[in-house]
């Protein structure tokens, strides 16, 4: 995937970070293909279920502009849960 699809450079981090937690260590960070098709594969199985959320709350509305701006607006609005460092380590 080129770099130019994004317009952040920290989308890399981000796909680094999904796959921390989809795989639960860092394994994933080291540099062979089979590790950066897993990276990509992790990305594009989450933005997929994301796809399908948003396909099924749209679909089953009868203003789907209006239901999308309200899924948008409750996402922004959930609490976030604050990380502590002994989850971390």
């Amino acid at each position: 995937m080129p770099e130019t699809y994004f317009s952040t450079p920290a989308w890399r981090g981000f796909l680094y970070l999904i796959a921390i937690a989809d795989s639960g260590d860092s394994s994933c960070l080291h540099s062979s293909t089979e590790n950066q098709d897993s990276l990509i594969t992790a990305f594009e199985e989450y933005a997929n279920y994301g796809l399908n959320v948003l396909k099924e709350r749209v679909s089953s509305s009868t203003s789907p502009l209006d239901d999308l701006a309200s899924f948008v607006l409750e996402a922004s609005q959930a609490p976030v849960r604050e990380a502590k460092i002994d989850d971390l380590i």
